[in-house]
């Protein structure tokens, strides 16, 4: 579990990063003005998210984080190397949880649920929520 949270810290700073410039030419193009912090703000970094992680999950089977400290999300049944529909659902998961966290703040305890969720998976391979409904599990690289 320390893995996925390394990797997870490693992930924020690279979109941290990347965020910096992009977000600006992102309320450029669209034509938008945004505060940071502001719903809108949040939007734009979302479309950067979207590219970001189930794309590289999909592609390489891991962000580059999980790359830096060696794991990779693979199919459940087989071990296979996901494809984009997994890649996607197991994003998508975690992503509702995140926005709806920023609609209803009482909803901090579902996320702590979420994020915990792997230490309490009976299947042996410690899946979190977002893997179990993608179909998908994370191992060693």
């Amino acid at each position: 579990m320390g893995r996925r949270l390394g990797a997870h810290i490693v992930d924020t700073v690279i979109l941290v990063v990347l965020a910096t410039p992009v977000v600006p030419f992102l309320e450029f193009v669209l034509d938008v003005d945004t505060e940071p912090g502001s719903l809108r703000s949040y939007f734009l970094t979302l479309i950067l998210r979207v590219v970001y992680e189930p794309v590289m999950t999909a592609w390489k089977g891991a962000t580059f984080g999980k790359l830096l400290v060696r794991i990779r999300v693979v199919d459940k049944e087989h071990g296979e190397p996901v494809t984009v529909d997994p890649a996607f659902g197991r994003y998508a998961v975690k992503e509702v949880l995140n926005i709806a966290l920023l609609i209803l703040p009482i909803l901090f305890v579902l996320w702590i649920l979420w994020a915990l969720s792997p230490f309490f998976d009976s299947s042996g391979y410690r899946q979190g929520w977002h893997d179990k409904m993608a179909g998908t599990r994370v191992v060693e690289a």
